[in-house]
């Protein structure tokens, strides 16, 4: 059973976050780009915390300064949580594992 999602100012430990919540928050931290490359290396946030320079390499993160601004903020999710806002629902249209909405099939009146 997963967690619920954190409301209002609340945090989450780094380490408790699901895959779809650390893909949410890669897509909050301007890193969207990445986002299939973590899903599909199954990254959840025990992982993203325990990553080196080298994981992320390895993940797909060729620019070192991307690298650099993921670790530092990793260094501050672990001390003082995820907030709520970076984990909630995903900024769109960044969001690769939302499913668009299904438009309304338009009624042919005979």
């Amino acid at each position: 059973m997963s967690a619920p999602p954190p409301q209002g100012g609340d945090t989450r430990p780094l380490d408790s976050l699901t895959v779809d919540e650390v893909c949410r928050l890669l897509a909050f931290l301007e890193l969207h780009k990445f986002v299939s490359q973590f899903r599909e290396e199954g990254f959840n946030g025990d992982a993203l915390a325990a990553a080196t320079d080298q994981d992320l390499q390895d993940v797909g993160m060729k620019i070192g300064a991307n690298r650099t601004r993921l670790l530092n903020r990793v260094k501050e999710f672990v001390a003082n949580g995820v907030p709520a806002k970076a984990i909630g629902r995903c900024p769109e249209p960044w969001c690769p594992f939302l499913a668009a909405p299904t438009p309304p099939s338009p009624l042919h009146v005979i």
